[in-house]
Order: structure tokens, then sequence, then C-alpha cells
């Protein structure tokens, strides 16, 4: 318990504050640590006043379906920004929020959120994520480079102690918030700039290692594309289908072709069509016109010129899936210290498993009710509702499970490599393939039957490896550029503590 004098009830900005958590005795800690330095409110550090971003109506479609990346809570992790993005504004849309249009340099960080854990992340951004936008629950901070080195900056917001402030400025109400001027407050640690200067070097080096991390990645799908002949393959135009007409046999096709020339949909154009014989129907088992549109005939034809082998007939562990225990229930649930990592498909990231924002199970849930689901090194993992086909490996030693948006593919590399399977299915092809098979719904899904029966194309062992070669050079230039971010986090958490 902590005893607080009356007169010490008011904020920093005079406002009274008289929540337990404000006093807890770690930000008393905070503070005498800051004091030993120079420190300055981060208000007097920028070029511009901190704002947040707003969202452009949503009725209006013209605002979105264009290039400019909408950053959200859920993109916004501590050092990363995730993909994919849900929404993308048009320049019309932009042009709204355009008073926080993001620019290289700038520092964004979360302040609206329902835990202490979704506030405070912080990233700065760097070209390759322009142009982008921000919404109303993240604040746009432009460093003001004659007073502080911007990698610096974005270290400290980073930084435990960076967090803990932005944490203890903050109000839990509905949500956990912050407002703009809160974030002003945060007294941040002028050290020199010979320090400052190592930080940023430390960044830099970081940021060219995840560039070439990227780089390669984009490699290794230009050499999947290129073996397949689909580097530069486009569907045919018009190739969307708004129905389809059965037949009873092909005799009738003709007939149907020219008794429906004219059809209409309901905007007024001539309709596209797909002709199928009742037999199609009764193998495929599928009545939606999206599943026959001739881009899919047409990729399938292209993919056919290849040897091709379904999932079911290289595992050696049957497809399955996840399972969710009630979200919150503190008889399943846990924290990171004492639980298991329980992955989702959000989990699932440019095929590897991010672990930046996992949540936990107990293990006697993991070893218990969710046993058949516990995850080897090298299990492939497929995403199966929401966003259907995320593909990724398990690349770690520790125990984990998965969730019911999760399936499991466990198979030795006797015919296909783990790393090709993950850069077939991530590949524009892939995507195309498995949005053929993926059905409509509340959400989008695909069942265990149909992950089963997927095919890839088999090409040559040489290139597999090649491939595999390459996301792994990826995969380990990301940890190492994940390392040097962490080690210049350490070297100011080191600075604060010295007396």
């Amino acid at each position: 318990m902590s005893e607080v004098r009356f007169s010490n009830l008011k904020a920093e900005n005079g406002e009274l504050r008289i929540e337990a958590e404000h006093f807890l005795k770690k930000y008393d800690r905070l503070k005498e640590l800051l004091s030993n330095h120079n420190c300055v409110n981060l208000s007097d550090l920028v070029s511009k006043p901190i704002q947040t971003g707003h969202t452009p109506s949503m009725k209006n479609e013209c605002f979105y379906g264009g290039n400019i990346k909408f950053i959200k809570t859920d993109n916004l992790r501590d050092n990363d920004i995730k993909f994919p993005f849900s929404h993308y504004l048009s320049e019309l849309g932009n042009a709204e929020i355009k008073r926080t249009e993001l620019q290289e340099d700038d520092i964004i960080t979360t302040i609206i959120g329902a835990t202490y854990d979704v506030i405070a992340r912080s990233c700065i951004i760097h070209k390759n994520i322009l142009p982008a936008n921000i919404n109303q629950n993240i604040a746009h901070i432009r460093p003001n480079k004659k007073k502080i080195l911007p990698e610096y900056l974005n270290i400290y917001l980073n930084s435990k102690y960076g967090k803990m402030y932005l944490e203890y400025l903050s109000r839990q109400m509905e949500q956990v918030n912050l407002n703009c001027e809160e974030v002003g407050l945060v007294k941040v640690p002028l050290f020199s700039s010979s320090f400052q200067s190592q930080i940023e070097q430390i960044v830099k080096s970081a940021h060219a290692k995840l560039a070439e991390s990227k780089a390669l990645y984009a490699e290794a799908e230009d050499i999947l594309l290129s073996e397949l002949g689909l580097k530069d393959w486009q569907p045919k135009k018009n190739s969307h289908t708004d129905s389809i007409l059965l037949t009873q046999n092909q005799d009738e096709d003709t007939k149907t072709k020219r008794d429906s020339v004219g059809i209409s949909n309901p905007c007024g154009n001539i309709a596209n069509y797909s002709i199928k014989r009742l037999s199609d129907f009764a193998s495929s088992g599928r009545l939606d016109a999206e599943y026959y549109q001739s881009k899919y005939d047409e990729l399938e034809e292209k993919l056919s010129q290849f040897q091709l082998v379904k999932i079911k007939d290289i595992i050696n562990y049957p497809v399955c899936s996840g399972s969710t225990p009630k979200a919150g229930d503190s008889q399943y649930y846990t924290d990171h210290k004492n639980g298991i990592p329980f992955l989702r498909a959000v989990d699932i990231i440019q095929s590897r498993v991010d672990m930046s924002d996992l949540l936990y199970i107990k293990s006697d849930v993991h070893n218990g009710l969710l046993n058949r689901t516990q995850l080897k090194k090298n299990d492939v993992l497929f995403s199966i509702a929401g966003t259907v086909g995320r593909c990724g490996i398990f690349d770690y030693d520790f125990e984990a499970n998965i969730n019911q948006a999760i399936a499991i593919i466990r198979f030795d590399e006797s015919v296909v490599k783990h790393l090709y399977v993950i850069q077939f299915f991530n590949s524009k092809i892939g995507q195309l393939l498995i949005e053929k098979y993926a059905r409509q719904g509340l959400q989008t899904n695909l069942n265990l039957e149909e992950v089963s029966n997927l095919y890839l194309p088999v090409i040559s062992m040489e290139i597999q490896t090649l491939i595999a070669e390459k996301i792994q050079k990826s995969f380990d230039l990301r940890k190492q550029s994940k390392q040097l971010l962490e080690s210049a986090k350490r070297m100011v958490e080191e600075e604060i503590e010295k007396q």
C-alpha cells in the first residue's frame, strides 16, 4: 500500500488523479531514476504538436481502396509495423487526415487499447512503409532533429522506462488511454550527442538487416514464380463469374450459350457466367459462382504442366486444428511467465510465427484439453479462418499450441521442403489457389478436408533448396535485426540506471 498526500494527487498537467494505479511505488522509482539526468518533456522535442490520427468515414467508399497504408493498433508493435493492413486509404481518404500523414523518421505510439499491454507500442517510420497514415488510437510524434535524434527517441520510448512513463500517465476507463497532452509530458533523458549517435548507428544497422531480410524473401518468391513460368502471369480480364449455368449434358451447352446471351446482372450489365454440367457440381459439391471463375481454370491449366501433389499425400500426421477455450477465462489462460504460447492466425506473418503479441494458456490445458495439437519444431501452420491461407513454420524448440483458426501440416522433406511449401502458399499464385477453395460466410474459411486436398507443384529439389536457403537467411537476418534493437534498448536502460 502507498500513502499519498492529498496535495500530491494532482498530475503533472494539473488534473486531479485519484486512481491507485497512478501512485504505484514503481513509478516513484522511475521518477527517481530520471531525476539523476537532464530530462526534457517530449512536447519540447517535437517540430509539430503531437496529434492523433482519425478514421475517414467508412460510408464513403471513395476514401478507401488506394495504396496508402492505414495503420491501426493491430498493426503497431514494439519497433515494428505488422502486415497485413485491414484498410488502405485512397488519396481522397488520406486528404481527410492529411495532418497525420507520415514521413520518414516520424514516431508513432499506441495511446488507446483494451489493456496496458496494448498502449505504449512505439515504432519509427522508415521509407519502406510509406505512404501511410494512422487512426485515432495512435499518436503521431515528429521529432525535432536539432534537439534529439529520432532513432534514440524511439529506442527510449521502447525501453522499459519509456514504456513505463507512458503507462504511468495513462488511465484505465473502459479502455486504457492517453491523450496527446499526456504523451507530451513524458520525461525524456537527453544524453550526450555521442551516445545518441551510437544508438542511431545500431538502429540503422538493424534496419539494414531487416531490409536485406525482406529483399531475400522477395527473391525467394521471384525464383519460385520464375520456375513455374508464372512470374508475370495475370489472369485474363473479365474473368469474374457473376453466375453459373448448369446443364444436364454436353449437348445442351451450345443451346444454353445461345439462349443465355444478354442475361443481365442487377447493375444492368451483361453478366459474366460460367457454364457447368451437373456432373461438375456433383464432383465439387460447390454451387457458389466465385468457385467457377475462369481465372482459376487458367491457373490450374498452367500448374498442370508440373507434377502435382496433394497435402494429404505428403503428411505423416493427420491435418488437425486446435480449439479455443473461453476467452478471458482464468482457468485456461495465464501470463507469459507461467504459460504456454497459444498461437492464433494473426500470429502467422510472412512465413514465420510472430512472438510479439501472444496469448498464453496454462500447462494443464496444454497437456489435457489441447493435447493433440501440441506443436513440434518444423510444423507448418496454415490459417483456416479469417485471413485464410497464411502459412508459416514453427521453428522453435519450446512448447506451444494453436487455436481453431490454425491447422497443423506435419510431414518430412522427402518430396517437398517445409520452406518451399510455405513459400508456395504465401505467394500470389498459392493465395489465388487458396482463394478458389475458401468458402465465404460470416468468416472466410477452409475445413480440414479441403486443406488436405490442396495441392502444389513439385519442382526440382535443387530449386526447392535454393528457395529454402534464402528464406532461412531472411529469418536469420530478421532475428539479428531484432537482437540489435534489443541491445540498443538495453544500452539506454543501463545509461538511465547509472547514478
